[in-house]
């Protein structure tokens, strides 16, 4: 359990090493030479086959040039490589600089979302997110602002911008598009941006009608991410508030999947609800 539990972030750890690595000019050799970490076992952990150790992790940090903020991150990394799962907490709704979830977005290529409150981040307008984080109970300051905003982009591009693009299915409510986040203006262009993404190819955006009744998403949204890597895991994303869990166990993994398809049954075409409200004379 815990072996399977923690590939995801044993993979993603060692990317992350790589990349540092690569970026520093060493080779593999030259991280034998320091006598670190053998051919080996660097192999092992940039591949993400094994746990890392917490002291291996400090010593070829040093070894890359790695500053302390990204040393600890690739630290507390290290220690998930052990446990099953990945956690990740965030402060007055400020996600950690050790996110996941742009990375994971990056690599799949395929996404199935249920998001019922919000739109889907990487969908989001610059308004739109700027006028949910001036909603939250916390007053940020513009640097963090601009941070959630950056966060922001980096989903957009690993599910947008990326050749060649994953396929994803995005499943709304209602509420989603009633809800005046931000006043009508910055509703009505997020409806119009939500309309020009509805016609790509990759893209199938969805409602889910009050009609449907009860179903089975009922107690929250979440992510399931499908990678065309064998070795990495499917990953299902569940986010709460202060809180967001990466789960890779096979049986989590199924059970979601089996939801998220009973409610697509249930669902409409993004267009075909937007005739039928308010919405319908908002720009294509």
């Amino acid at each position: 359990m815990g072996s399977v539990g923690s590939a995801m972030v044993r993979r993603q750890l060692g990317r992350r090493l790589r990349r540092l690595r690569e970026e520093a000019g060493r080779t593999v050799a030259d991280v034998a030479a320091s006598r670190i970490a053998s051919p080996a076992k660097v192999w092992r952990i940039e591949g993400g086959h094994s746990p890392v150790g917490v002291g291996d992790t400090r010593a070829l940090c040093w070894l890359y040039g790695a500053d302390e903020e990204t040393t600890e991150v690739l630290v507390a990394m290290a220690l998930g490589t052990r446990r099953p799962g990945w956690t990740e907490r965030s402060v007055s709704g400020v996600p950690p600089r050790s996110v996941l979830l742009p990375g994971l977005e990056s690599l799949a290529d395929r996404l199935l979302v249920y998001e019922p409150e919000v739109v889907f981040a990487p969908f989001q307008t610059v308004p739109y997110l700027r006028a949910l984080v001036t909603a939250s109970l916390s007053r940020h300051p513009a640097e963090v602002v601009d941070r959630l905003v950056e966060l922001r982009r980096q989903r957009r591009r690993a599910v947008l911008d990326r050749l060649p693009p994953p396929r994803c299915s995005v499943v709304m409510t209602p509420g989603t598009l009633a809800r005046q986040v931000g006043g009508p203006e910055v509703m009505a262009e997020q409806v119009t941006r939500l309309r020009e993404l509805s016609r790509r190819d990759h893209l199938d955006l969805r409602v889910l009608p009050w009609a449907a009744g009860a179903h089975p998403a009922m107690l929250g949204g979440f992510s399931l991410l499908h990678f065309p890597d064998p070795n990495d895991p499917s990953v299902v994303y569940l986010e709460r508030r202060g809180t967001a869990d990466y789960r890779d166990d096979p049986d989590e993994v199924r059970y979601h999947q089996e939801v998220f398809d009973a409610v697509l049954v249930r669902t409409v075409p993004l267009e075909e609800h937007l005739a039928e409200t308010a919405w319908a004379t908002v720009p294509r």
